[in-house]
């Protein structure tokens, strides 16, 4: 028996499934992308080196910052600077405002309802309102985060190479730490719900060759 599923849903990007199974084995299990040729690297020919980070940036609106930021540091490192700390700690806050968003919004609305065998988002929010509630407050303040530090939400302008164009103020700070106290009850409940979930038991070997520290 053949499988072939050519668009996945609930997924960022776009992706398909290819499968086989003869006699009862799985022969073939094959993960397709379907993104055609982004060519992001002969757009970047030519141009002034400020222009670098927004233009990488545009490879996804979901996650700009990763990009923005991998661009910023590969031009330091081929140029020899050197940031400070608090350059490195706004560029974490930063990083860590997109990863609060895009896991909130997958977490809650891309995997849940799969482990409950809903099949409509619409049913599982009105069946569980209290917790649409605190992963939308969560992903807002990611969303609060990567403004607040980038300048913007979708497509940061404020990192760039040696530091940030603009710091922000103290003032600013303290809010962000408020906010953080405030969705940090919210979800707290969200991973009680999740540790209750039962995951299937899946054990695979990974070449982390993406994983690195900011």
């Amino acid at each position: 028996m053949k499988i072939r599923i050519d668009h996945i849903a609930k997924i960022e990007g776009h992706g398909g499934f290819v499968g086989e199974i003869i006699k009862g084995d799985v022969v073939q299990a094959r993960f397709m992308v379907n993104e055609g040729a982004r060519l992001l690297e002969g757009i970047l020919r030519d141009r002034h080196y400020e222009e670098t980070s927004q233009i990488a940036a545009r490879i996804c609106g979901v996650c700009p910052v990763v990009h923005t930021l991998t661009s910023i540091k590969a031009l330091e490192a081929a140029m020899g600077v050197e940031v400070g700390s608090e350059t490195i700690f706004l560029r974490q806050l930063l990083m860590l405002g997109q990863l609060i968003n895009s896991h909130a919004l997958h977490l809650f609305f891309f995997s849940l309802a799969d482990f409950f065998g809903i099949k409509d988002d619409l049913k599982l929010i009105k069946k569980y309102p209290a917790y649409t509630k605190d992963a939308l407050a969560i992903r807002e303040f990611g969303n609060m985060l990567v403004e607040k530090i980038g300048g913007r939400t979708i497509h940061p302008l404020a990192a760039e190479i040696g530091g940030f164009k603009k710091w922000p103020s103290k003032q600013i700070l303290l809010k962000i730490k408020k906010e953080a106290e405030k969705v940090l009850p919210g979800a707290i409940r969200l991973g009680k719900l999740f540790a209750k979930l039962k995951y299937p038991d899946l054990q695979t070997n990974f070449n982390w060759a993406s994983v690195t520290a900011l």
